[in-house]
């Protein structure tokens, strides 16, 4: 069964008047008519242990995120940074921050910047929240590439389709991705399968004929098979596949990785949106790794031009965050680098 996911409510204020009916009713709701959640509240960010940051899935914050002083927001955005939850801040009724709201000067002037979802209706945030694939859940992923025979791509597509369109897996999904740049060996394709670490595999298990059936329907366009790789998602920010479905992937040997992590979460949450709605990601590579390399990174665009642009925007006029990101990420060394394009998503 999957673990609940763990919403810490963050109350700035007494547990009364509209917080209580804007969060912690919802809150209660959920909690009550499904398993998928579980509640904890709390008077103050200074009041969790931090046993308590690093279980929490999602922060849903009422109003400010602390109001003591400059120094305990900054002290709150590392512990959030380092356990890397989604954040949720009911802002109120302050859709736009005037120079008197207490937020201003600490998220303006200091650049204390989270990615936050400004809300009216917790319950529909959840809903979203709880739709795609969340980073609070260890992921690992597990691919092989495929030399795809010719002018099969469409029917190999189809099968997918067929196999995965309507059959709902427990957590994760399954990509059809063709190789673009960078690809080895003449491979045209590949097979990615993600899943959440000890619940994986298909909510109705499919039949071992129609499994079978499937393998050898791709087989028969496969004219023969590469390379299987597996590891873990250390960090993500999710996107949306089909406006950006070109995916550049560096390969390589990160000497922290811990810290290269945190630094793509701070550069992404950091450069004026230039990574809004584009897929961004770390992760390991634990069972056959390409050449020797330990990690990869990636980051999704439209296309080729689209990707040329976002790094001519990083070396520019997001300069100093990007160059934040190359010192604070540690050594990193890259093995190759190659583009994917998102084919099929199935989730």
């Amino acid at each position: 069964m999957r673990k609940p996911i763990v919403v810490s409510t963050i109350y700035t204020q007494e547990e009364s008047g509209s917080a209580l009916y804007r969060l912690n009713m919802p809150n209660s709701y959920l909690e009550e008519n499904s398993t998928d959640f579980q509640f904890v509240n709390y008077t103050g960010f200074e009041k969790i242990a931090e046993e308590g940051f690093y279980n929490t899935d999602i922060f849903v914050v009422s109003r400010v995120f602390d109001t003591r002083s400059v120094e305990a927001v900054a002290e709150t955005k590392n512990n959030l940074k380092q356990c890397r939850a989604q954040i949720v801040l009911d802002l109120d009724d302050y859709w736009v921050l005037n120079k008197a709201h207490i937020s201003y000067k600490h998220y303006k002037d200091n650049n204390l910047t989270f990615k936050t979802i400004i809300m009216k209706n917790l319950f529909c945030v959840l809903v979203f929240l709880t739709a795609g694939v969340l980073n609070a859940q260890q992921m690992a992923f597990n691919f092989v590439e495929i030399t795809a025979k010719e002018n099969s791509q469409d029917k190999i597509a189809e099968l997918f389709d067929e196999f995965f369109g309507e059959r709902e897996q427990k957590s994760g999904g399954v990509f059809l991705e063709r190789l673009r740049h960078g690809r080895e060996d003449g491979r045209t394709h590949r097979i990615v399968f993600l899943w959440e670490l000890d619940n994986g595999g298909w909510v109705t298990k499919p039949s071992e004929a129609e499994g079978d059936a499937f393998w050898r329907g791709v087989r028969n366009h496969v004219e023969s098979w590469g390379s299987a790789r597996a590891g873990r998602i250390m960090n993500l920010h999710p996107g949306d596949t089909e406006k950006y479905p070109t995916i550049h992937i560096w390969d390589i040997k990160a000497a922290n990785p811990k810290a290269f992590a945190a630094a793509q979460a701070e550069l992404v949450n950091n450069s004026n949106g230039a990574f809004d709605g584009r897929t961004v990601a770390f992760g390991t590579y634990d069972v056959n790794k390409p050449n020797g390399a330990t990690h990869w990174a990636l980051v999704a665009g439209e296309d080729i031009n689209d990707h040329m642009s976002l790094y001519q925007q990083l070396q520019t006029t997001q300069s100093k965050a990007f160059n934040k990101y190359i010192e604070d990420r540690g050594e990193a060394v890259q093995i190759q680098d190659f583009i994917v394009e998102r084919l099929k998503t199935y989730q």
